[in-house]
């Protein structure tokens, strides 16, 4: 075959090349053929038989290398028309070349280059039909659809569909879809367009409250940590540096996809047996250092605690198993992971242990034994953890993975052993066995950013959805938005986005000069954007932001063993004592706002004599209460029946109308005539006396206690100087004889300062004018017989707080708890009646024999 054959077949795009040429030399030399023949071999010419079109025959082509095949992909890529076009029109504005000269050398048509280099075709267009929209509109649904992605809102392609169809119901343009709505094949043409700003891609769950974290709670949280590190010279020590979280496993394994009968041969679903109850789930504590190693297992498992097995039989020899309610891991039961964690971790001290906020891991006494033993508690950012925990990162996916492969694998070969409580400890130690590398664990650290302390390791793009929180908007650039025309004439635009390689670096870097500056380039002029597109793309905000509420966790230090952290908990947790005092000064508020008002009537009337207060024996005493209690009534029924009957005599039930002299009884505070009182109850006209004149002589309860101290957790100073003010708890509606033991509000000024807690870094000033326990139940009546009558009840703390103690009801008994060892000083007005009553009732105790009375 000549040259003049070739050139009869050069649009076939194939002959020009050597390799051709001599496979068809040799080819017309064995089977020499004129000139019709060979296009009858190489070129089938379609031809009409019957209303059909004949198949056209396969062309014989030598085989390639996938060398060569690669070689001609990356011809026809930067042989393209377009990508000629544009280094040559590179080649024109920075003057290397003319505009005739750069089509000769590039076989590109004048015309051609000469409007593109006009700006009057985009140096992008192709041949082929119109887009509906043009370059830029397209351009900016995308940034849309990418950014939509990025903050965890992304359109589906139905979704997205949808949002073209809405915006082409109110755009008029010449061009328009079929019916209004984008077609598949619309759709498929264009991320085809785009396929270098957007793709498919999958979506990974992410909850709201993970989406709010932002970039500056990241920031600022590792520019402390790197401080805190530095400080306690831990940056090249990756041993000390511990990671703990919990994570529940499950006893039946996954379903997935397997290779079964086909549908036409069994309709029905195939089964999956997982081999143990997949409802029934144990959570375990795990540990790992930066270096690569994980502490024994931390079991949580329900109660009750089995006596005829043991759980961790086959697990490793020093995990450890503890018991709760549900099976969830509590503050009690991480105050012994804490020693759990002393016991197994490395000897050299201070050591960290970053851990999440959840509320079983803030607490206060955790925070304190960890502070004694030489661990640095360390939280991590909020929400952040499937960030920052680097047992969430790199370590529990691949761990559950094995665990359920070896759960599909034992279901398989031993399908008679189901997986339960008594063995799954040592099935998950195979499982973990076969997980296990060092290097994972090391990799988890270092992606999550904590060791080695890199703030770059978290990628901006990942806390993007944070922005819809923020109420940032998309940048578009909408001064070019103007209403379509029919007219499709485009200006140029150098704003190339193509992959980064080849003949597509030169066409960025020819974009990247600026001509106003340089004056090589044209201006760049944007395409038309639709007004109808810029509102639509907006981005989704929040409309008002709501309060946030304040927790314990968002308020504490990151370092939360540190003073300032172990002294903000215990103060949080004075807020329980510091609500009881509010609604017991409220209720005291209004039962002496119901006594003034009742004695305010009762003078009003002005026909009452004048009556007179007198203080009753023990006698008087006994009778008042045999006669008077009846059956329990509760505190609000017996405070309005107590009103009611101030203005009448107790005894005849007379009004104040009635003439003669009145009493009040000091027990009761009921009122009654002098000559009703019977010849059998003689009272005391000497105990009516001057009650300005106080009484000297001062009783002592001594081997005492202060009840209900775990209730409000104040602990008061341990110091003679202090007496704590007893009162009567006028909000109990259970007790009405209950009263209160209150830390003086106004303490002295040189005891403020004092710790009352040194553990929770408390002051006594930090406590004043909170409750820190009630009287015990013995004593209470008679504290408010005494006070009653006028007199004072103080308590004095003799000794820090500790758990019950014989004879007084031990913890688990009715009544029992923590209390405050303390004697009580009672001031009476009438000293032998207030010690008749009180010695009468410590008699009838159940630990009369260690509390002792004396007289001073």
């Amino acid at each position: 075959m000549g040259s003049e054959d070739l050139d009869e077949y050069s649009h076939l795009g194939y002959f020009g090349s050597p390799r051709f040429s001599g496979v068809i030399g040799v080819f017309h030399t064995q089977f020499p053929l004129n000139v019709t023949e060979k296009r009858n071999i190489l070129q089938s010419r379609p031809s009409r038989r019957m209303g059909r079109t004949r198949k056209r025959k396969e062309i014989w082509t030598p085989s390639k290398s996938p060398a060569q095949k690669l070689a001609k992909q990356i011809s026809r890529k930067y042989k393209s028309p377009h990508k000629v076009a544009r280094k040559a029109l590179y080649q024109v504005f920075n003057k290397q070349l003319s505009i005739r000269k750069a089509a000769r050398e590039h076989n590109i048509s004048y015309s051609s280059l000469q409007r593109r280099t006009s700006g009057l075709v985009d140096v992008e267009k192709k041949r082929g039909p119109e887009t509906i929209f043009n370059k830029s509109e397209e351009e900016t649904m995308t940034k849309y659809l990418s950014e939509m992605a990025q903050r965890g809102m992304g359109l589906r392609p139905t979704e997205f569909l949808d949002f073209v169809e809405n915006i082409m119901k109110n755009d008029k343009r010449r061009k328009t879809f079929k019916d209004g709505r984008p077609s598949w094949d619309w759709y498929y043409a264009f991320m085809k367009r785009n396929r270098h700003i957007v793709q498919k891609r999958k979506e990974t769950p992410l909850e709201i409250s993970r989406a709010k974290v932002t970039t500056e709670e990241v920031d600022g949280w590792f520019h402390n940590y790197r401080m805190f590190m530095s400080d306690n010279h831990l940056m090249d020590k990756p041993e000390r540096v511990y990671n703990a979280d919990e994570t529940g496993f499950t006893m039946g394994s996954k379903s997935g996809e397997v290779i079964g009968p086909a549908k036409k041969v069994q309709k029905e679903p195939v089964p999956h047996v997982s081999g143990g109850r997949s409802k029934e789930r144990v959570t375990v504590m795990y540990c790992a250092n930066a270096e690569g190693s994980i502490l024994p297992p931390f079991f949580v498992f329900a109660r009750p605690k089995p006596t005829s097995y043991d759980l961790l039989a086959g697990s490793h020899r020093n995990a450890r198993a503890e018991f709760t309610d549900k099976g969830w891991m509590d503050a009690e039961t991480f105050r012994k992971f804490i020693h759990h964690l002393h016991a197994h971790a490395v000897k050299e001290r201070p050591i960290v242990l970053l851990i999440d906020s959840v509320g079983s891991h803030v607490d206060m006494e955790s925070f304190s034994a960890a502070k004694e033993l030489g661990i640095e508690i360390y939280r991590l950012v909020r929400n952040a953890t499937h960030l920052m925990q680097p047992l969430d990162v790199g370590v529990y996916g691949p761990m559950k993975k094995s665990w359920y492969k070896h759960l599909r694998d034992h279901t398989r070969h031993h399908p008679e052993d189901m997986v339960r409580k008594q063995n799954f400890a040592r099935h998950l130690q195979v499982a973990f066995m076969d997980f296990y590398k060092p290097v994972t664990v090391q990799k988890s650290f270092a992606t999550s950013g904590v060791f080695p302390v890199d703030r770059s390791a978290i990628s901006d793009l990942r806390l993007k959805p944070s922005l819809t929180y923020e109420e940032a908007t998309l940048s578009v650039d909408t001064s070019t938005a103007c209403t379509p025309t029919s007219s499709r004439a485009t200006t140029f635009s150098c704003g190339f986005t193509e992959e980064h390689s080849g003949l597509d670096i030169l066409a960025q870097a020819a974009s990247a000069v600026d001509y106003e500056a340089s004056g090589n380039l044209p201006s760049s002029i944007h395409e038309q954007v639709s007004p109808l597109i810029v509102s639509a793309v907006k981005l989704p905000t929040i409309r008002t932001k709501t309060a946030k509420r304040k927790r314990l966790a968002d308020e504490l230090p990151d370092n939360l063993t540190s003073e300032n952290g172990i002294r903000m908990m215990g103060l949080k947790s004075l807020e329980k004592a510091k609500s009881f005092a509010s609604k017991e000064r409220k209720a005291r508020e209004r039962y002496l706002k119901s006594k003034e008002n009742v004695r305010s009537k009762g003078q009003k009337t002005g026909k009452g004599k004048q009556r007179k207060k007198v203080v009753t024996t023990q006698m008087t005493l006994e009778a008042t209460r045999s006669d008077n209690q009846g059956p329990s009534t509760s505190h609000t029924d017996t405070r309005a029946k107590e009103i009611s009957e101030t203005e009448r005599c107790f005894v005849c039930h007379a009004d104040e109308s009635e003439p003669g002299d009145w009493i009040q009884c000091d027990l009761c505070r009921k009122w009654e005539h002098i000559l009703c009182i019977p010849a059998a109850h003689p009272w005391d006209k000497d105990a009516a006396v001057d009650e300005s004149e106080p009484n000297k002589e001062i009783i002592y309860i001594k081997n005492c206690v202060i009840k209900g101290y775990h209730e409000y957790k104040v602990k008061p100073l341990v110091t003679s100087d202090l007496e704590l003010q007893v009162d009567r708890e006028y909000s109990n509606i259970h007790d009405t004889d209950a009263c209160v033991v209150w830390v003086p509000e106004n303490v002295p000024e040189n005891l403020e300062n004092s710790v009352s807690d040194g553990k929770r870094c408390l002051k006594l000033r930090d406590i004043a004018g909170l409750p820190c326990g009630h009287v015990p139940r013995g004593l209470a009546s008679a504290f408010r017989y005494v006070m009653d009558a006028g007199g004072v009840v103080t308590a004095i703390v003799t000794g820090e707080p500790l758990p019950s103690f014989p004879p007084w009801p031990h913890m688990l008994e009715k009544g029992g708890g923590v209390v405050i060892p303390c004697q009580y000083k009672v001031c009476p007005k009438n000293f032998h009646a207030a010690l008749t009553v009180i010695e009468q009732h410590i008699e009838n105790m159940p630990e009369k024999s260690v509390i002792n009375v004396s007289v001073s």
